[in-house]
């Protein structure tokens, strides 16, 4: 028995997989657990990138949560202080995410898995990069030692993110001896200074406050500008007279069809054989544009075009001049800080880090993080820069040189063939020519004029596909519909060229919309303001080409966004854009001023409470541990780090401008197996007497008397604009001109028109076939995704079980390799041969054996126990005396006891005997039994 447990424990011990902890990728996630909190719906790979030869734990798919961490070997105290560090490699860029790591504050109830986005952390570190925002975060989470509470502490203008494809790697060194910092980038410090200095808030708060019991006074002039009193309206100044007049030069072109109309009816069209006349009204065939007037400049009535009117002046507004009576900005004085304190080590009031941890949300996929660095040693830190990232950088730039040097080839192979790039290229699936975004990062302009102005006030209708092959992940995807003007050019289109309407996607971040932007003309100041949609519908991304409609009727002021012709929103442009077209009929009186009696204090201290005698606000927050002991074995006399004996002062040292040389310090190699050197001091532990400042409760102000608010009065800029389609401007080209850090845009089949049946005929005749192919195309691509996904589970499954196998195999051969199994090699080869060839059956065998005893002892304890209640029910039953009962106690249990021995030793005879004859064994067994 003895022998089958333990070549039991030598199986599992063979089978075991020993776990270190590392903050590298080589062994595979080693120890970092994704969190299980369900907000995470990405998860981390260990990868390989491409070109290098090391894992890294790669981001594998883009708009994700992700969360994962380790825990540590043992906390890093930063007020020895602290140096973090950590390679990254963004392989396809960074548009819009982070790709920071957080260093969790030490703290015994933390799990890996239940990491959160609020789980506090010591520092936060690492890029970060989105729409405008582009740096490294360094962010400290500060505890206030005089009240107790934290604050995140961000450093002021930190560095830019390197965004090239690269591995870097990123330092903060943390240096608590003279309260400084630094911010490394592959080695070179990009930003370093003062920890009082360069962060916000700073950690200590300001000396002195504005007085909030300061008011301004009343005579108090802060207008530096007022309008001239003295100032006249010209006589010759006419307000009425309109912006564009008649051109009375105009000629009507040459060939110009008066009789014939701009549309006809479709003469193929046929009436729907579900027409019903009753429900539907007379059935009239669609219209189509007249194709007499194909070939000429126009049709219908001719009409002289506007020109801009040179004696217009607008609205007259007197001149701003300087306020003789202006005093200046008025401030409140500064009164003494009662939040005041001077915290000289900050760097010990931001908690020991426990764990590292990456919680980032992104829109981008292909990052990889590697060799993660937590120490007091900057020494460290740069070691490991040497060993683990500078040979990834030797083997980048040879790649990059290599790229490069394929691109000029190619180019050089295109120019001598006479080749050029025109137009873009082709999306799957079509044969049509789009106008296509190439290249990611970069603002585009591009536009065209239309034959003729597009007038809104027979209402408007916009159009255009838009395929998104890789998605958008950040930048914009819309048209700028430009405002009719003989003086625009294409060549000419800027980011500030009038437009009437912009439409189409824009998303970066938490923006996702689809804009729709009309510039409204105020009939009566003359004055252009940007109406936008409020309500707007989400921007497709599934890579598929759409096709996007808006439609502004003038008949009824509405609008409609249409999306692959279905409508998703819908209603009135009085009430869905903001500002709204119309102005508001009230404004609050500017001259109105709030009375000095009105108290707008919700709430108040409670002016009756007092403060607790036994509450002390001096009490420490943390205390000595008294009960802590050194650890065994502590180094005293030895210093943590040494200089280094091995570096030597490097030649081109010049002590006059680079001062006395002195060696690195590494690591004391005397404290490698140490639980600790130089002078122990004991722990802090929570003081259960701290309270912190006292404050009094808040209660409900008895004299409140609620927000106050100005009093309304009449608008003098209201004017309702019943036509507001009529002050947009006619629409005279359209223009492309965006930024993106995406590719693979595709537009196409754009329209501009009066008519919502040619917008639809276009859809029908142009989308429609694209979206055939493309749902056919993805139906395939998942069918054949499936197949493959179900062929690598199953080839997955069966690798695995072998595995498993030779795992076991090699265990049991282990086992038999023993040294007290050599002298029986010979006899044990048949046995050997068939536990190596049913490792499974083996184990299972074992497992029997080991559980056979135990099953036994649980038997007999049951039994024995049976026998212990029914002697008591029985001698309670004879009702003999207690004490009579007591004496004579002890001899059954005695006579108990030996028998269960006398049993046990029997049982160990019968066994042995079993072995030499199993026969007989087998019939005494029957006979006891």
């Amino acid at each position: 028995m003895e022998r089958s447990a333990l070549l039991l424990l030598a199986l599992v011990a063979c089978c075991g997989l020993g776990s270190a902890v590392h903050l590298e990728f080589s062994s595979g996630l080693d120890g970092w657990t994704h969190s299980s909190d369900d907000k995470y719906n990405g998860v981390f790979e260990v990868a390989t990138p491409e070109g290098l030869t090391s894992q890294a734990l790669k981001v594998p798919e883009k708009a994700r949560h992700y969360g994962i961490s380790k825990l540590l070997p043992e906390a890093v105290d930063p007020a020895a202080d602290l140096v973090l560090q950590f390679e990254l490699k963004l392989t396809n860029g960074l548009t819009c995410g982070g790709a920071y790591l957080k260093f969790v504050t030490a703290d015994d109830t933390f799990t890996p898995t239940g990491l959160k986005d609020n789980t506090p952390y010591s520092v936060m570190f690492g890029p970060d990069k989105c729409g405008d925002t582009n740096k490294v975060h360094l962010i400290l989470r500060h505890k206030s030692p005089k009240t107790g509470e934290i604050e995140e502490k961000h450093l002021s203008s930190p560095p830019f993110v390197e965004t090239d494809g690269k591995t870097h790697v990123y330092t903060a060194i943390l240096r608590a001896s003279n309260n400084s910092y630094a911010v490394l980038v592959d080695g070179e410090a990009k930003k370093e200074g003062s920890l009082f200095e360069d962060f916000e808030p700073s950690i200590n708060p300001p000396e002195t406050i504005p007085d909030p019991e300061d008011k301004k006074p009343e005579d108090w002039v802060d207008d530096a500008m007022i309008v001239d009193p003295d100032a006249k309206k010209p006589d010759d100044w006419d307000e009425d007279a309109p912006e564009e007049i008649i051109d009375d030069e105009a000629v009507k072109p040459e060939g110009w069809l008066d009789d014939e109309p701009a549309e006809v009816d479709d003469s193929s069209a046929e009436k729907p054989e579900d027409w019903d006349e009753e429900e539907d009204g007379d059935w009239e065939p669609p219209r189509i544009p007249n194709p007499k007037c194909k070939d000429a400049p126009g049709c219908g009535e001719w009409k002289r075009p506007t020109i801009p009117n040179p004696a217009y002046k607008g609205k007259w507004s007197a001149p701003m001049i300087d306020n003789p009576a202006y005093k200046g900005v008025w401030e409140p004085r500064s009164i003494p800080n009662p939040e005041y304190h001077s915290d000289p080590a900050p760097l010990s009031n931001i908690g020991k880090v426990g764990a590292a941890a990456i919680e980032i949300w992104t829109m981008d996929d292909g990052y990889f993080f590697d060799n993660v660095v937590v120490s007091n040693s900057e020494a460290e830190a740069a070691q490991v820069r040497e060993d683990k990232w500078a040979p990834k950088r030797v083997v980048e730039d040879a790649l990059e040189e290599e790229e490069a040097k394929k691109a000029e080839e190619a180019a050089a192979k295109v120019a001598a063939e006479g080749k050029a790039e025109e137009g873009g290229d082709e999306p799957d699936d079509d044969d049509d020519t789009d106008v296509d975004v190439t290249e990611k990062a970069k603002h585009y302009g591009i536009s065209k004029l239309l034959a003729e102005p597009v007038d809104p006030a027979n209402s408007l209708v916009l159009q255009y596909e838009l395929k998104l092959t890789n998605g958008l992940t950040c930048g914009g995807a819309y048209i700028k519909f430009v405002t009719a003007d003989e003086a625009f050019t294409p060549s000419g289109l800027k980011d500030d060229t009038p437009y009437s309407v912009m439409f189409g996607p824009d998303k970066c971040g938490s923006t996702n919309k689809v804009h729709l932007i009309l510039r409204h003309k105020s009939p009566k100041t003359g004055k252009i303001e940007e109406k936008h949609l409020t309500k707007t519908p989400l921007v497709e991304t599934d890579g598929k080409t759409h096709v996007y409609t808006a439609i502004l009727r003038a008949d009824k002021n509405s609008y409609a966004i249409l999306i692959d012709g279905e409508e998703k929103q819908a209603g009135s442009l009085f009430e869905d854009f903001s500002p709204a077209i119309n102005p508001p009929r009230t404004i609050p009186d500017p001259e109105d001023k709030k009375p000095e009696d009105w108290v707008d204090e919700a709430k108040i201290p409670d002016p009756d409470a007092q403060k607790p005698e036994d509450w002390d606000e001096d009490a420490p927050r943390t205390i000595d541990d008294e009960a802590a002991v050194k650890p065994e074995g502590w180094l005293d006399d030895e210093p943590a780090e040494v200089d280094d004996s091995s570096a030597e002062k490097p030649e081109d040292w010049d002590e006059e401008e680079d001062g006395d040389w002195e060696p690195p310090r590494i690591p004391n190699p005397k404290c490698k197996d140490a639980p600790g050197c130089g002078e122990w001091k004991r722990p802090t532990i929570p003081n259960p007497a701290y309270k912190g400042k006292w404050s009094a409760p808040i209660v409900d102000n008895p004299a409140y008397k609620g927000v106050w608010k100005p009093a309304d009065i009449p608008n003098p800029d209201y004017e309702e604009d019943s036509d507001p389609l009529t002050n947009i401007g006619k629409v005279g080209a359209a223009a492309i001109e965006i930024w993106t850090m995406d590719d693979g845009y595709f537009f196409d089949n754009v329209v501009v028109s009066n008519s919502e049946e040619e917008a639809a005929q276009v859809r029908e005749d142009k989308w429609a076939p694209k979206k055939a192919l493309e749902d056919a195309k993805e139906a395939k691509d998942q069918a054949e995704a499936k197949a493959k996904a179900d062929a690598e589970a199953a080839k997955t499954k069966t690798e695995a079980a072998a595995v498993a196998d030779n795992k076991l195999k090699e265990a049991v051969s282990a086992v038999f390799d023993l040294p007290f199994l050599k002298p029986l090699e010979a006899q044990l080869k048949p046995v050997r041969a068939f536990c190596e060839a049913k490792p499974v059956l083996v184990l299972g065998g074992l497992v029997a054996l080991l559980l056979l005893p135990i099953s036994l002892l649980l038997t007999r304890r049951i039994s024995s126990q049976q026998d212990e209640v029914g002697e008591a029910k029985k001698e309670d039953a004879t009702g003999e005396d207690d004490d009579e009962a007591e004496e004579a106690e002890a001899k059954p249990a005695a006579k108990s006891s030996k028998k269960a021995q006398e049993e046990i030793e029997e049982e160990e005879e019968e066994e042995e005997e079993e072995e030499e004859q199993p026969k007989a064994g087998a019939r005494r067994r029957a006979r006891r039994d």
